[in-house]
């Protein structure tokens, strides 16, 4: 369950874009570039193009992203140079993003309670 400013993330329509979304959630904060996209989702693209290479799959998968997310779109990912974006992690809610967190701290028995909550629910990243 990915949500932005607490409104569920639905209707990408195109899986690309989900693909796109879970891979910017994993690196929430980090600049990824175009490339890494296209070696990653469409490897056909990358093949023979110099190293500043245009990616239509990705190019058309940001979009969808971008149309998805509505307005927050243009605070949630930034763009730190060209062909690159950074999903900013401090407007979203991820369950893998609550999970990891939970992990990481200290744990008293509450917090054992909300890691079980956190499991016992929907597989993370469910909706992927």
């Amino acid at each position: 369950h990915v949500a932005v400013d607490g409104r569920a993330v639905v209707g990408l329509g195109q899986r690309d874009a989900a693909k796109v979304l879970a891979f910017l959630v994993l690196h929430a904060g980090q600049e990824v570039a175009y490339r890494t996209l296209a070696e990653r989702f469409w490897p056909a693209e990358v093949r023979g193009r110099e190293e500043g290479g245009d990616f239509p799959s990705v190019r058309q998968s940001m979009r969808a992203l971008r149309a998805a997310l509505g307005a927050p779109a243009q605070l949630l990912l930034s763009v730190p140079g060209k062909g690159q974006v950074r999903l900013e992690p401090e407007r979203m809610a991820c369950d893998l993003s609550a999970l990891e967190a939970l992990l990481r701290s200290p744990r008293d028995d509450d917090q054992e309670a909300g890691i079980d909550l956190v499991l016992a629910s929907e597989p993370l990243l469910s909706s992927w």
